[in-house]
């Protein structure tokens, strides 16, 4: 406890223990039978029946900051991704209010450049419903598809870190929606050790691939300065504009 901590009287308890249990059903019967006070990060259903044995439990709702992303490999002149068209026609025939209802049970948002869990910088959920390129339009993804001469899709390659993060079930959903809906075929079976995943892509050895990465605890600034700062020692969206910078 910080005696001297600025928001007096908080922080309210003298210390906290933070125990990892990565069975979810050890989770559940450990808060039942009082050996945990907080969980994280549940699920409606097994929220639901929580609730049915503790109705006391005292349930916060937020929206978090962890996302599941597309990064395209855009600097490869021949490449479908170096067309801004393909990357908005994508971005328009992905169903994001059918993903939270089949993966997140109806709770949850759209994501965004800045997640909308990094309040206040990321934009509401009523603003995102505004913005072009994430409303869902098929006729206009087609239409853009074409207009980039892409009117019957085409393969690429999903590369990710394999040892680092998994292809998440929001990205498998994602990608069977490009595939029914554009006719764009994703192989969800590339992965590779980190380093050779950055070295890959920062290099040009990887060419006509999409990135998959996940945002984590990073500030909003880290985020956009990690994919289009062109000066910087990442810059994975390889997009050079003096705006950006």
């Amino acid at each position: 406890r910080n005696e001297n901590y600025y928001d007096t009287p908080k922080p309210y308890p003298d210390k906290l223990k933070w125990i990892q249990v990565i069975d979810k059903a050890a989770q559940m019967a450990a808060f039942r039978a009082g050996e945990l006070d907080v969980l994280t990060g549940m699920k409606k259903p097994d929220l639901d029946a929580l609730l049915k044995t503790n109705p006391q439990s005292k349930v916060d709702r937020s929206v978090q900051g962890g996302v599941h992303w597309f990064i395209f490999k855009a600097d490869e002149p021949n490449s479908p991704w170096a067309d801004k068209r393909v990357r908005v026609a994508m971005s328009k025939a992905l169903e994001r209010d059918a993903m939270v209802a089949a993966l997140e049970f109806g709770e949850g948002d759209w994501g965004g450049a800045i997640p909308a869990g990094y309040a206040p910088y990321g934009l509401t959920m009523e603003e995102k419903s505004k913005v072009y390129n994430l409303q869902y339009n098929l006729a206009e993804a087609k239409r853009l598809m074409k207009e980039a001469g892409y009117p019957n899709g085409f393969k690429a390659t999903l590369y990710y870190a394999s040892k680092n993060f998994n292809v998440s079930p929001h990205i498998i959903m994602g990608a069977n929606m490009l595939k029914e809906n554009l006719n764009v075929d994703i192989d969800l079976s590339k992965g590779s050790e980190y380093t050779e995943w950055l070295a890959d892509g920062f290099t040009g050895k990887a060419k006509q691939v999409v990135y998959i990465t996940m945002g984590g605890t990073s500030l909003w600034w880290q985020i956009l300065q990690f994919q289009y700062y062109s000066k910087g020692k990442w810059h994975t969206s390889q997009i050079n504009s003096s705006e950006l910078d």
